[in-house]
């Protein structure tokens, strides 16, 4: 696949659309083949480590059912506009997941999975908003999608089966998206779409950021078991005569709301904070374990004699290197990590492999994310 940036540069899309307003990106990916065939989006809906939806009815008058689902389940389908959604299918597929290769303009953390919508004609989830930016890639037929002209303000309505709906939109501009068309969206940006053909396939690259309460929670949570923090204790310095003895005055709450500040805010907790919830899997499976695992020093012999590590599609990982240290983050842990270990964390980012000898100041890492089913050994 080519660059998705041939007529919109990627300072023009910064600047001019990201998180501001919608962009068609007509052609993006030329002759596009899709890699997932209509009866393997049924299989998969099956597995109960797949996380599957299906949507039947039309306009306003939609049913949710949730997954996973049994061959029967799909007989009657012909008798109502359908469409089915599978999450994080880039975990599930190696081509799916190399889509998400053209995306490496932007943080890989933003980067939530890639959800597959395959619809009959006519089918549609409804109209709704997101929170979230997401790049909406044709895969197959074409897909009719009317989006609103300025950021939703109202709310969601969620109907019987657990729907989130918004009232059919009034203002809205229209696009047609065929085969390699990508559309991207805002947050909060209204849309409707709906199949114009059956077997439409819709992959959305959903680029989720994390929630400052989110972020708030396991922010206090670490500063709270930090046992090397001494217990301080509020100052008034600049006290004066009371009137009322019993009465708490405006300059007791702002001295103390700003000591607070200060005291809440520690640099090196909140970087451990952000790198555990920006790389938390929020659909995390257990991984199946391997009774053949090896141990950390057969592992680490047959690394040196030529044995390839992989990572498993689930991982996600990021990394902050501040003076002294590398901060690194897999799937909500974090590890400390020497600077020399930076190429070895620069051709796992990139190549998302390790092969060659490690350095003894990395063996525990590099076991640890085997052990935990994150490298893997084909």
């Amino acid at each position: 696949m080519q660059s998705l940036f041939c007529e919109v540069s990627k300072e023009e899309f910064f600047q001019t659309y990201w998180q501001k307003r919608p962009l068609l990106i007509k052609n993006a990916f030329p002759s596009f083949k899709n890699p997932l065939s209509p009866k393997k989006t049924f299989e998969l809906a099956k597995l109960p480590q797949v996380h599957s939806r299906l949507i039947l009815g039309e306009n306003e008058d939609l049913e949710l059912y949730q997954g996973p689902f049994e061959t029967d389940d799909f007989k009657t389908l012909d008798d109502t506009p359908w469409t089915l959604l599978l999450n994080e299918m880039d975990t599930h597929d190696e081509k799916l997941h190399e889509i998400l290769r053209n995306f490496l303009f932007l943080p890989n953390w933003r980067v939530d999975d890639i959800m597959v919508s395959h619809s009959s004609k006519g089918g549609s989830v409804g109209a709704h908003v997101d929170s979230y930016d997401v790049f909406l890639l044709q895969a197959q037929g074409r897909k009719k999608w009317q989006i609103g002209k300025a950021p939703f303000e109202g709310d969601s309505i969620e109907n019987e089966s657990g729907l989130k709906l918004i009232p059919t939109l009034e203002d809205f501009e229209e696009y047609i998206l065929e085969p390699g068309d990508i559309l991207y969206l805002p947050p909060r940006r209204a849309h409707h779409g709906e199949s114009l053909d059956d077997d439409g396939m819709t992959f959305s690259i959903g680029m989720m950021a994390p929630s400052l309460e989110d972020l708030n929670m396991v922010y206090l949570s670490e500063l709270g078991l930090d046992e090397e923090r001494e217990k301080t204790y509020l100052r008034d310095p600049d006290l004066s005569p009371r009137k009322n003895s019993s009465e708490i005055l405006s300059f007791d709450l702002k001295n103390a709301l700003n000591q607070m500040k200060e005291q809440l805010m520690d640099e090196s907790i909140f970087i451990k904070s952000f790198g555990k919830v920006i790389t938390e899997n929020k659909r995390e499976v257990l991984l199946e374990d391997d009774e053949d695992r090896f141990s950390e020093e057969e592992l680490t012999k047959k690394i040196k004699d030529g044995l390839v590590l992989r990572a498993h599609p689930r991982l996600r990982l990021a990394f902050f290197k501040d003076k002294e240290q590398i901060h690194f983050f897999a799937n909500g842990e974090h590890y400390d990590l020497p600077l020399e270990s930076l190429d070895l964390i620069n051709h796992l980012s990139n190549k998302r492999s390790l092969k060659g000898e490690v350095m003894e100041d990395l063996r525990h890492l590099v076991y640890d994310l085997y052990e935990r089913g994150l490298l893997i050994h084909l």
